[in-house]
């Protein structure tokens, strides 16, 4: 049988014509009306050799390559053959990569706010996501029924709006919701708590004996009030007596005709004068002192978070755990049942993984490989186009590369769940 990859798309005769037979013996690719028919068999024109239809060695190919998948246990050679399964289809990766690019591209709209970028910023995460889970909703379903060598984008040829948009999304949500949403909700749970604590005066600045007895943290001031206080008292006093004094004198100097002296009065009035200044200096200085906290309040206070927190942030680091780990069982679930419900149901996922075994640590070291390999590449990225970065929008260019970069190895966990399926079905009871 001749290499079907190796055979053009179009005829070797007649140039701008579709291939539909390719001779068995040179491999030559030929229109309907090149080989010549007898009875229902037909012949090549150039070495006289029996000729089959694409369809009949696309079907042989894929049938061959089943059974070289299928031989052996599911390992690095299938995510070896996952990497290189998205190039063997360009135009679907050139394509899919572009549009989930964009999408990805387009949630950056919500930096500039407002409700209508709100929601385009929602309306390209929704698409982005239906084009993820239609990619692994369609391999799982194609690689588990024996199509090792399906395209891996959907072909959208029978488009439903269901089918091939609300499903997928909710598909991705419930995958996302089983796996992270604990975390969410513990995250959730930790923001009130914090919040709380600084609603009690657990806040910076602020010593617990303070927040506890406030008339403690209180009484130097007020000591301080009460001695300023009385100064105030005594200056009017002395100011009330030198005033009383001048009108005594300008009385007498009335009454007998001579002026008097008010060489005193002026001296003690200058007197009155400066202590006022100083006292009013004395008030603005102490308004200006900095607040003074207390280190061992603050010690005792982050004794008191830690204590009351730490059940909450063990919880959290869990939760982190479980979705990391169980996302991957999510998205195979949601593969081969494309089952909104099955998807949100955890003892589905757990009889999988239970199931699957020592396959599911592999499948797990791959997509932690994949993770790494994106976050390594999306940071370079960052790094080269960081002059491209704008306010509100962010690095543009970095985010439309990493999304294309994105695709790719969403496409490569999707074949590699695609290959573990395959190679599961009796141990997952699927269908073949």
């Amino acid at each position: 049988m001749p290499n079907a990859s190796a055979r053009t798309e179009f005829c070797s005769v007649h140039n701008d014509l579709l291939a539909a037979y390719i001779c068995t013996s040179c491999g030559g690719s030929f229109c309907k009306g090149c080989p010549k028919t007898y009875a229902s068999v037909k012949i090549c024109p150039a070495c006289g050799s029996m000729c089959e239809s694409v369809g009949q060695i696309e079907k042989k190919r894929r049938e061959e390559m089943g059974r070289t998948v299928a031989s052996g246990s599911f390992g690095f050679g299938d995510f070896s053959a996952a990497i290189a399964h998205p190039f063997g289809f360009g135009t679907s990766l050139v394509v899919g990569g572009l549009m989930y690019a964009a999408l990805s591209t387009g949630q950056a709209v919500a930096g500039f706010g407002g409700p209508f970028m709100w929601v385009a910023a929602l309306f390209c995460f929704m698409f982005a996501n239906m084009l993820t889970f239609g990619v692994l909703s369609h391999t799982a379903e194609a690689f588990a029924k024996g199509d090792t060598a399906a395209n891996f984008m959907p072909s959208f040829e029978d488009f439903s709006v269901w089918e091939d948009i609300l499903r997928p999304f909710f598909l991705s949500v419930a995958a996302y919701l089983v796996s992270f949403g604990p975390l969410i909700a513990m995250m959730v749970v930790l923001v009130f708590f914090v919040l709380g604590a600084m609603k009690d005066g657990v806040i910076p600045g602020q010593t617990v004996a303070e927040s506890a007895i406030p008339a403690a943290s209180e009484l130097p001031n007020a000591a301080k009030g009460a001695e300023q206080s009385e100064k105030v008292r005594e200056l009017l006093n002395r100011q009330a007596n030198v005033q009383k004094d001048r009108v005594n004198a300008a009385t007498g100097a009335a009454e007998s005709g001579t002026a008097q002296p008010s060489t005193d009065l002026d001296r003690r009035q200058e007197e009155l004068n400066k202590e006022f200044e100083q006292l009013a200096q004395q008030a603005q200085a102490q308004r200006n002192l900095p607040v003074r906290s207390n280190p061992a309040s603050e010690t005792a206070l982050i004794e008191s978070f830690v204590r009351r927190g730490f059940k909450y942030v063990l919880l959290s680091a869990i939760f982190l755990i479980w979705g990391l780990v169980f996302f991957p069982a999510a998205c195979i679930v949601a593969g081969y049942t494309n089952s909104i419900g099955a998807t949100l149901n955890p003892l589905i996922g757990l009889d999988t993984i239970w199931n699957l075994g020592l396959d599911y640590v592999k499948l797990l070291v791959m997509a932690l490989c994949l993770v790494f390999v994106g976050g390594f590449v999306g940071m370079v990225v960052a790094m080269a186009l960081s002059p491209f970065n704008l306010p509100m929008l962010g690095n543009l260019p970095a985010r439309f590369i990493g999304g294309f970069v994105g695709f790719y190895l969403w496409a490569v966990f999707a074949c590699s769940i695609g290959f573990l399926l395959y190679k599961s079905r009796s141990r997952l009871r699927l269908p073949s």
